[in-house]
C-alpha cells in the first residue's frame, strides 16, 4: 500500500488509451507500491531538529513549533486526483464500501448524455402539443447546470446562496438585473417553506438537461408573436388559452421522466455504451484492493438488472484480475438492483432475487441469507445491513445524488458518505483561472475595510465616505470571477463570491467528495482524512500572517503583509472558506480549503 507521505507516481497513460492498455495501468499501480521501499521520510528546517515521520515521542517533546507563516506547505495530491474532506474520517474504520452505479461507478460523458436526453424530452413535449420550434433548440452547457431553483410561479431560474438569499436569476435566456429580481422578490430571500411549495430544485446531474430545457421553453413562449404575458407575470396567454409557467415546469418534468421511464435513455446508452460512458480501468483495481484489505463491497443502484449488466460488463471489460469465465459480479459481496432510492433508505420495497439466466425476477420474496453469486432486487438499507453484518458507522457509501444517496443514507442509517461531483474538475479549472481576479477582489475588500477603520457610532452621517466607485469595481470583479465558469448563473459551489445552496448541502451531508469515487485508489485504505474546519469570523487571527507565539503584529492593519503581484500569493488574502476547491501549485501554498491532502 502506498505510503501516506510519499509522492504518488502519476499514471502514465492518458484516459483515451487506458481502455486499450490495461497492462500499462497495472504496471503503473504496481509502480506506486514501490514507494513503500523508500527510506523513512524526514522533516528538517533551519535551527531545529531533524525528525522522522511519524515522529517519535522524544522527538515531539523536543520539537520547536514553526510560526504559521513559515510552516512549509503540506503535501497535496494533484487536485484532480484528490478526495476532499468535509468531516474527519479514517478509512481504517471502514469495513464496507457501497456504490451507486449511475454517475458514480459509471460516469456519463458530457455533453453527449445531456444532448441525448434533451432531444428525447423536447420531442416528447412537441408530441404533447408544444411548438415544433422547440425541436430546433439544442442543449447548451451555458444553460444546463444543477443546484438551481425554478420558480414555478414566475418562470425564473435562480441561483440561491447557503442562507436562501437570491444571488442571480434568469427568465428564459434573459439575465435578470438586480432591479428585476427585486420586483419579483422584494426581500431577495426564499424561506425553507417557500422552497418546497413554490420552487423546484434541480440538484442532481440528471437535472442538467432539464434546466436547459426550462430556459429554452420559457424563452420560446415569451417570444411567441401570438402570445401575451399575463398581468401577474405567471404565464402566457395565447388566444383563448393560458399556459402557466407552473404547467410548463410540470410538463418538462414529465418529459424528462418519460425518457427514463420508457427506456429511451437506457436503450440509447446500451446501443453505444462507449459513446456515453467513461471507461476507467482503475475501477477493478480499486474494488480488488478493498476486498483484499478485508472490506466488503456492495452495489445499490436504482437501475434494473438488464441495464446494470450492460454497463458493468463495459466498466469491467479487460480487468486483468478477472478469472476465466468470471463476471463483474465477482467484484462485489452484495448486489442490489432496482433499489428505488431514496425509498430504499426508509421502508424500502419487497426483496426479490434476479434469475441470472433470464434477467427476470424470481417469483416471491427472497428470505435467504446467502448473497454470494446472487443478484437481489429492491429491499431496503436495513435488509442490506443485516445481510452484510454492518453497523452503520463502518460503511462508506458513494453516490452522486445529495438527497437520494447522501442525505438519506446519512440520516436514516448513519452511513459515512462520499458525494461524486463530476463537475468538480471544471470548477477547479475555473478557480485557477479566477485566482488573479480573486486576489484583486481581496485587495478591494481590504481598501473598503480600511476606509471604515477609524469610524465609530460618533461619526456623523455627513462624514459617511463615498464608496460607490469602489463597490462598483468590486461588483465588476465578482462578475469576472463568475465568468470563468462559462455558465449564465455562476459556478456550482460559488456565485457572486458567495457559497451556494448546493455547496451548503454538500458540506452538511457529505463526509467526502470527489470528481470520481475511483480517486480513492490514490490513498491507502488506512488513510485518515482530516477536515480543515473553516474559521469563524472572530478566529481570523489564526490565519493572519505573520503569527508567532500566538501574537499578530500590532501594525498588521497598516498595509498588506504579503506581495500580491503573483497569483500564487492569493492564499494570503483569501478567507479559509473562500474556495471549496483549492488552487494546486507545487511551488507555492494553496488556500486553506475544507479538504484533506
Amino acid at each position: 500500500t502506498q505510503s501516506a507521505t510519499s509522492t504518488p507516481i502519476p499514471l502514465t497513460q492518458s484516459h483515451a488509451c487506458m481502455h486499450a492498455c490495461v497492462p500499462c495501468v497495472s504496471a503503473d499501480i504496481r509502480a506506486r507500491e514501490q514507494t513503500t521501499r523508500m527510506e523513512p521520510p524526514h522533516l528538517e528546517r533551519q535551527g531545529s531538529l531533524k525528525i522522522s515521520l511519524p515522529p517519535t515521542s522524544p522527538e515531539l517533546h523536543e520539537y520547536e513549533d514553526v510560526p504559521l507563516h513559515e510552516l512549509p506547505r503540506p503535501y497535496k495530491r494533484a487536485d484532480e486526483d484528490r478526495v476532499f474532506c468535509n468531516r474527519s474520517l479514517s478509512l481504517a474504520d471502514i469495513k464496507y464500501y457501497g456504490f451507486d452505479m449511475d454517475y458514480t461507478l459509471a460516469l456519463y460523458k458530457a455533453p453527449q448524455i445531456h444532448e441525448m436526453v434533451y432531444s428525447h424530452a423536447a420531442q416528447r413535449l412537441v408530441d404533447q402539443g408544444y411548438p415544433a420550434a422547440l425541436l430546433e433548440t439544442k442543449f447548451s452547457p451555458e444553460l444546463g447546470m444543477r443546484g438551481l431553483f425554478f420558480d414555478r410561479v414566475n418562470g425564473n431560474l435562480l441561483r440561491v446562496d447557503r442562507f436562501g438569499n437570491i444571488v442571480r436569476g434568469t427568465h428564459g435566456l434573459r439575465a435578470l438585473s438586480a432591479e428585476a429580481l427585486e420586483s419579483y422578490y422584494p426581500s431577495k430571500y426564499i424561506g425553507p417553506g417557500e422552497m418546497i411549495s413554490n420552487f423546484f430544485m434541480l440538484d442532481t446531474v440528471f437535472h442538467i438537461p432539464e434546466a436547459c430545457l426550462l430556459a429554452r421553453t420559457v424563452d420560446l413562449f415569451d417570444r411567441l408573436e401570438t402570445g401575451e404575458l399575463l398581468p401577474n407575470r405567471t404565464g402566457i396567454k395565447i388566444a383563448n388559452h393560458v399556459v402557466l409557467y407552473a404547467s410548463m415546469q410540470a410538463d418538462i418534468r414529465e418529459s424528462i421522466d418519460y425518457v427514463h421511464r420508457m427506456g429511451l435513455f437506457k436503450s440509447t446508452v446500451a446501443a453505444d455504451v462507449a459513446k456515453y460512458i467513461e471507461h476507467d480501468p482503475r475501477l477493478p483495481h480499486l474494488l480488488t484492493r478493498m476486498r483484499e484489505a478485508g472490506s466488503k463491497v456492495f452495489l445499490a443502484t436504482n437501475s434494473e438488472y438488464s441495464y446494470t449488466n450492460v454497463v458493468m460488463n463495459y466498466l469491467f471489460e479487460g480487468a486483468p484480475m478477472m478469472k476465466p469465465g468470471g463476471s463483474w459480479r465477482d467484484f462485489f459481496d452484495l448486489i442490489i438492483v432496482s433499489a428505488a432510492k431514496p425509498k430504499f433508505f426508509d421502508e424500502g420495497t419487497t426483496l426479490r432475487e434476479v434469475d441470472l439466466k433470464t434477467g427476470r425476477l424470481i417469483l416471491g420474496q427472497y428470505t435467504g441469507t446467502q448473497i454470494a453469486g446472487r443478484v437481489l432486487a429492491g429491499g431496503s438499507s436495513a435488509i442490506a445491513s443485516e445481510l452484510l453484518g454492518c453497523r452503520g458507522n463502518d460503511v462508506l457509501y458513494c453516490g452522486d445524488s445529495i438527497f437520494g444517496d447522501v442525505l438519506k443514507s446519512k440520516k436514516m442509517r448513519g452511513w459515512n458518505t462520499l458525494l461524486v461531483v463530476p463537475e468538480l474538475k471544471f470548477e477547479l479549472d475555473a478557480f485557477r483561472q479566477a485566482v488573479p481576479a480573486m486576489v484583486h477582489l481581496r485587495n478591494l475588500e481590504y481598501m473598503l475595510a480600511e476606509t471604515f477603520r477609524s469610524l465609530t457610532a460618533a461619526t456623523p452621517s455627513q462624514a459617511r465616505p463615498d464608496v460607490s466607485d469602489l463597490k462598483l469595481h468590486m461588483e465588476k470583479t465578482v462578475s469576472r470571477i463568475d465568468s470563468h465558469h462559462g455558465t449564465v448563473l455562476g459556478g456550482l459551489f460559488r456565485c457572486n463570491s458567495r457559497e451556494t445552496h448546493f455547496s451548503m448541502q454538500m458540506c452538511r451531508y457529505a463526509d467526502l467528495y470527489a470528481a470520481t469515487c475511483v480517486n480513492l485508489i490514490n490513498y491507502p485504505l488506512f488513510y485518515e482524512y482530516h477536515s480543515n474546519d473553516g474559521a469563524l469570523p472572530h478566529e481570523h487571527l489564526l490565519h493572519a500572517a505573520p503569527l508567532a507565539s500566538g501574537h499578530a503584529s500590532p501594525h498588521h492593519h497598516l498595509a498588506p503583509q504579503h506581495s500580491i503581484s503573483h497569483p500564487a500569493a492569493a492564499h494570503r488574502l483569501l478567507h479559509p472558506s473562500a474556495a471549496l476547491a483549492p488552487h494546486h501549485d507545487s511551488h507555492s501554498p494553496s488556500p486553506a480549503p475544507a479538504a484533506a491532502p
